[in-house]
């Protein structure tokens, strides 16, 4: 891995979760990177795996206009699936070319940003600061992108369409894409996922962590992967404990807000644990553990939908010989997930909720058995991921109508920002790489996005007319 390669893939651990502004400079020493050491980012391709991209943005166009973007795989429309140059089946592929065309022509593309997400990591990573004369350039100004839009849902706004509601689609085939297009280069490169979350176990076996894995590495020179431990941390949503044959733990619940709770535990293939549910619908089960490890039992009921997975069959092909249960909540109110051993040598489990941190309303959490931690995103618990976590940079912004506003109960400069995810992972790691700030900066806003609409996040001092928040 040559020195040029290796600072870049430092450099980028930077980003978390949130944008770039001068206090970053400062904290990161990027501008002495660019200046004395001439680390641009310059031969280097950057890949985003996440939101997709505002490809209009000036801060990823060259002086010229032209497109700094080598290909967007937009993976949430299948419309080019079957396209020449296609090999994967799914999603439609825009090159370099189509791109410039559209910039030319003022047709656009298909793909966008429809939440803004996207464009902000995007910006962070690699945005050259042209809408901004360079004030709130990125980590990489010079880098090459790859931008792979894995995921879509975003509410009509502003005359723009909704975004059809799509979940994560093929990671692999993500990873893949990469590969063969920096490969057609020649470039080494770093990709980076924007996505995160809780519940699947996070100790490295996962499908998802595996399938990294198997791509990046030590003996794989000239590549490198980042994905951020998450934004889950901070909440009560990690529940463990320990029970031995015959006796029970009850583990409480509350679901405060109106949308889909997720509950997701992990408990030893060896041991079998009933599960006894009681919920404002009334109580339910016990249901019995599988038999073996091959098998699996659902339920569907008045407040939640149930499933029981053996180790072998859990959602999330993980190798760690661990049994999984699922419950979807539906109904807002308190319920208690009674576990009783029946057999088995182990006891221990780890349970998690997601989501848990609601910007509106009542948020969700447990009421008994928190456990600190253990919060770290599954992908991100890969044995060759790069996992940084986030600390806060700034409480305070103005706004572009000249408000001014601040956040006290998310932490203070220095401190871990609140909702950052921090490690163990299950399987005894550290679970994060290195603590880099993460918390209100500033970085690109997608103009069609739903989050360039919060006028509130939209800062004064952009210079640019609001492309900035």
């Amino acid at each position: 891995m040559t020195l040029r390669y290796l600072l870049l893939a430092v450099l980028l651990t930077a980003f978390s979760a949130s944008p770039i502004d001068d206090r970053v400079r400062s904290a990161t020493r990027v501008d002495r990177v660019h200046q004395e050491l001439g680390l641009t980012g310059e031969g280097v391709i950057v890949a985003l795996l996440g939101r997709g991209i505002d490809y209009e943005h000036p801060d990823f166009r060259n002086d010229d206009g032209t497109s700094r973007i080598l290909y967007i795989f937009d993976m949430t429309d299948d419309t080019g699936a079957g396209a020449p140059g296609n090999a994967f089946g799914l999603g439609t592929i825009y090159t370099q070319a189509q791109i410039n065309a559209a910039l030319t022509s003022g047709i656009r593309l298909p793909a966008r940003d429809a939440l803004g997400v996207g464009t902000a990591a995007a910006g962070l990573a690699v945005g050259n600061g042209r809408a901004s004369g360079g004030l709130y350039a990125g980590m990489a100004p010079k880098a090459d992108l790859i931008v792979v839009q894995l995921v879509g849902g975003a509410p009509g706004h502003g005359g723009e369409p909704e975004e059809l509601e799509v979940g994560v689609r093929d990671i692999e085939a993500a990873l893949d894409f990469v590969l063969e297009k920096a490969g057609e280069t020649s470039q080494p490169f770093v990709a980076v996922a924007t996505l995160s979350g809780i519940g699947p176990v996070p100790d490295g076996t996962t499908a998802w962590a595996r399938a990294v894995d198997a791509r990046f590495g030590e003996d794989l020179p000239g590549r490198v992967f980042v994905a951020a431990t998450g934004d889950d941390g901070g909440m009560p949503n990690h529940a463990a404990g320990a029970i031995r044959t015959g006796e029970s733990a009850d583990i409480l619940i509350q679901k405060g807000d109106p949308g889909p709770l997720r509950f997701e535990l992990w408990y030893s293939g060896s041991d079998k644990h009933d599960v006894t549910i009681t919920g404002p619908g009334g109580t339910f089960g016990p249901y019995p553990a599988p038999a073996v490890n091959a098998d699996q039992d659902s339920r569907t009921e008045v407040d939640f939908a149930y499933y029981h997975n053996g180790a072998t069959v859990d959602f999330h092909e993980a190798l760690s010989a661990r049994r999984e249960i699922v419950i979807d909540f539906e109904t807002v109110g308190d319920y208690t997930v009674r576990l009783t051993r029946r057999a088995g040598v182990d006891g221990r489990f780890n349970a998690f909720l997601s989501p848990s941190r609601l910007f509106e309303g009542t948020n969700n959490g447990f009421g008994s058995l928190v456990t600190p931690g253990y919060s770290v995103w599954h992908m991100a618990s890969a044995q060759s991921n790069v996992a940084p976590n986030a600390y806060v940079i700034r409480p305070d912004w103005t706004d572009i109508d000249g408000v001014e506003h601040s956040v006290e109960d998310e932490g203070d400069p220095g401190e871990l920002w609140a909702g950052t995810s921090i490690g163990p992972t299950l399987d005894g790691r550290r679970g994060v790489t290195v603590s880099v700030p993460g918390d209100r900066l500033i970085a690109p806003y997608a103009a069609r996005s739903v989050m360039a609409t919060v006028r509130e996040q939209v800062v004064r001092d952009d210079g640019a007319g609001g492309m900035y928040g």
